[in-house]
């Protein structure tokens, strides 16, 4: 089962239950194995001047992944935070 976040720029995050991984990587493999998760954050950006709500997602592991979504996505946001729910630190 995998999870794929699709952003607003055409890049992807995708979880595949063990991986987290940002496509297209630009510069760097942009690949974090779950065991290193510590948090994602969800920011959501109301509509502004013809511009349309989004979500800012940034997951922290060993490095961080950033995405910005648009509303549509939110049923994918939130089946991503609860399957990386039991992998965060102390839970």
């Amino acid at each position: 089962m995998s999870i794929v976040l699709q952003g607003t720029d055409g890049k992807k995050i995708v979880f595949d239950g063990e991986w987290l991984e940002k496509i297209p990587a630009i510069d760097l493999p942009n690949r974090e194995h779950v065991s290193d998760f510590r948090d994602i954050q969800v920011k959501f950006k109301p509509a502004k001047r013809k511009k349309p709500a989004t979500y800012e997602i940034l997951i922290a592991c060993r490095g961080f992944l950033s995405l910005t979504c648009d509303e549509g996505q939110k049923p994918k946001i939130d089946e991503l935070t609860a399957a990386l729910a039991p992998h965060r630190p102390g839970a």
